[in-house]
């Protein structure tokens, strides 16, 4: 795991809320938002989506710990971004011999 003394590290926040799932109109109904520190890196790099298609990612988001997050969660990132909601294009998580220690969100 990454030592508390490294959140200081993570200087950004982020809210991620879990997608929970689809109305009638095929909107995207979430949960409530979860704050978490971050660092956000404007970085583009060639990636694979979740259909498969090559694509840019313009950002890489890591957060702090692992939590869970799908590429259907709807991310809210501070309001100099543009756009502040970008979708989530791949999840990478990293570990070593303790665990999990932090998620990196490529995203649009």
């Amino acid at each position: 795991m990454i030592g508390a003394e490294l959140k200081d590290l993570f200087t950004d926040t982020v809210l991620i809320q879990p997608w929970l799932r689809q109305n009638a109109n095929g909107e995207g109904i979430f949960g409530d938002p979860v704050t978490y520190h971050a660092v956000i890196d404007g970085q583009n790099r060639l990636v694979r989506d979740a259909s498969g298609q090559q694509v840019v990612a313009s950002l890489a988001v890591r957060l702090f710990g692992a939590p869970r997050v799908t590429p259907k969660d709807r991310v809210t990132l501070p309001s100099h971004y543009t756009p502040q909601r970008p979708p989530i294009l791949t999840i990478e998580t990293f570990s070593d011999e303790e665990g999990d220690h932090h998620v990196t969100l490529r995203m649009q």
